[in-house]
């Protein structure tokens, strides 16, 4: 006999864009399980008591005052019992940055592809309206277009600095230490 397995929703503020995004990416509804990072991510930070850190409470009733509509996740009755259901406006906080962030990639990642077939930065307006449109996101009503060219400029100069910190690591001649063209004499300089 099949034992009808009963769900607990749970509700968390966000952008419109960024509902778009994950409904696009993850399907309708949302599951908060350990078979996909979005939903690990959730289980991870629910709790049977909320509890808040040291941000100061206006802090974060502005950021959360921006997110204008809501993501819904579904769970069993058993997995809500055992892990809470409760999120604190930080976690909610924290889990919106982890979307946008997730956002951002993958409209640098489309970007750098559109261009590389385009061979022309122009192409740039293009490809973030086509990245929108992908996703059903309407471009001036749910996110600005200067806003998503800003979002990916910053994302870009983010991976630039990273790359050139990267080299920099890597160019530092390893200090000369007496013995070590006795033991090594390869490495000897």
């Amino acid at each position: 006999m099949n034992k009808l397995l009963r769900t607990y929703s749970v509700i968390i503020p966000t952008k419109t864009y960024l509902r778009k995004y994950i409904y696009c990416e993850h399907g309708f509804p949302l599951e908060i399980n350990y078979n996909s990072t979005l939903g690990t991510l959730i289980l991870c930070m629910l709790e049977k008591e909320v509890f808040t850190v040291k941000m100061s409470e206006a802090k974060k009733d502005m950021r959360i005052q921006y997110m204008n509509d809501q993501l819904e996740f579904t769970a069993s009755l058993n997995t809500m019992h055992y892990k809470g259901s409760g999120l604190s406006k930080d976690k909610i906080i924290a889990i919106n940055r982890y979307i946008e962030n997730s956002f951002v990639e993958d409209l640098h990642r489309h970007c750098k592809y559109h261009i590389k077939e385009t061979s022309w930065r122009p192409g740039i307006k293009d490809a973030i309206y086509a990245f929108a449109e992908s996703y059903g996101i309407d471009v001036e009503t749910d996110i600005s277009f200067e806003a998503l060219k800003k979002a990916e400029f910053r994302y870009k100069k983010r991976l630039e600095e990273k790359k050139l910190q990267k080299t920099l690591v890597t160019s530092v001649p390893k200090p000369n230490h007496p013995l070590q063209s006795l033991f090594f004499p390869a490495f000897a300089y």
